[in-house]
């Protein structure tokens, strides 16, 4: 918890996480002044050309994107993305490939579909995502049971409000339950069965969300990285399953308990990956 890192910020490792970003935060800076010094409006390249345009054609000394103000919210931006999304996509990769092993039929199904709809011989793209409804249900039901962002990110009250009851000052520090909103019986009747049919029609021919999963959270303070998110998941799944086969070792897998963090990854745990060869 966030007090426990202010009391005790060597054993919590909160020392260690400021000094891991104050490194990222460096490196991240002596990028972005080597592009600046090569860049050109009239040749862009990747977001971070589009970020610097903006900020090179910003006069307003209140806008986000004001020289070095601009600068200083690229980094902020450039660290969200690198360090918190990889740290999540990570422990959510490592998640599914555990799933998979242990619910056997839930692989043999989505390695069938990537098959029928991408065919041997050929990778995965974006453009067949859309044709791929069970795949579509799995990283879903993955995202809703794993819940690797149980606690989400600390927020607070603009002002004064009542809820449920209760009343809650401006100031008042909101920590969201999102595993508990994944995981509330009521709501899924099977909440810590992997079950990726609950997201389709009768006929599984069709995907169908459920706004009640939010691994992402909710309003207008949603994690900014969920449509990318689930992109790097679609591409990093479908292309190393229909690439390879996975297996257990000969020591088997852990349980499907989490190991405590404010990210939750699973226990540690070693496969094989074989080549396909059908």
């Amino acid at each position: 918890m966030p007090w426990l890192a202010k009391l005790f910020p060597e054993r919590t490792g909160f020392n260690n996480l400021l000094e891991a970003v104050k490194d990222l935060r460096n490196e991240f800076h002596i990028l972005i002044k080597k592009r600046q010094a090569t860049h050109s409006k009239d040749v862009l390249n990747d977001f971070l050309d589009f970020y610097l345009t903006e900020i090179e054609e910003t006069t307003d000394e209140g806008s986000s994107f004001y020289k070095e103000e601009g600068v200083r919210n690229l980094i902020d931006l450039l660290i969200n993305l690198f360090a918190a999304g990889s740290d999540t996509t990570t422990a959510t990769l490592c998640w599914g490939f555990l799933y998979l092993l242990k619910y056997p039929k839930v692989y043999a199904k989505w390695k069938a579909e990537i098959d029928n709809v991408v065919g041997r011989g050929n990778l995965p793209t974006l453009i067949d995502r859309p044709k791929m409804p069970y795949t579509e249900a799995v990283l879903h039901e993955l995202l809703r049971i794993t819940s690797v962002t149980s606690g989400g990110l600390l927020h607070c009250t603009t002002e004064s409000v009542r809820f449920e009851g209760y009343d809650l000052p401006k100031g008042t520090i909101i920590l969201p339950n999102l595993y508990g909103c994944q995981h509330d019986e009521a709501t899924w009747k099977d909440p810590d069965i992997f079950r990726p049919e609950r997201w389709l029609n009768d006929d599984e021919s069709e995907f169908i969300k459920d706004e009640r999963s939010i691994p992402f959270s909710v309003g207008k303070r949603i994690c900014p990285a969920e449509h990318l998110s689930f992109l790097s998941l679609f591409t990093f799944f479908t292309n190393l399953i229909q690439t390879f086969d996975f297996e257990a070792t000969d020591a088997g897998l852990p349980t499907l308990d989490p190991k405590p963090g404010l990210v939750l990854h699973p226990q540690s745990y070693e496969i094989v990956l074989r080549l396909r060869k059908c």
